[in-house]
């Protein structure tokens, strides 16, 4: 798993290394900045509870809000808007 990890955050640099319109002035400074930022921050979600905690919270409200979202769509337009369908056991 960690052979996984490791090879798909290279390949990404590799990647838009190979995209680059310039290759010669690729920023390597800021992708290795880039990267530092990215692997402290997994570190940091991972591995202190207070943090990880607070994402929780964060996705819960996101969740609580896309489900009244679909609630009122479905409300207002019915199964176009992800409702039941009206004449389903017509079909079936």
């Amino acid at each position: 798993m960690n052979f996984q990890s490791n090879f798909g955050f290279v390949s990404f640099v590799l990647i838009a290394w190979c995209f680059s319109e310039n290759k010669r002035q690729f920023p390597v400074r800021i992708v290795i900045v880039g990267m530092i930022i990215q692997l402290a921050l997994g570190v940091v979600l991972l591995k202190f509870p207070f943090f990880t905690n607070t994402f929780v919270y964060l996705n819960r409200a996101v969740m609580a809000l896309q489900e009244s979202t679909n609630a009122g769509t479905s409300f207002v337009f019915g199964f176009i808007g992800g409702g039941d369908a009206p004449y389903l056991s017509v079909i079936f």
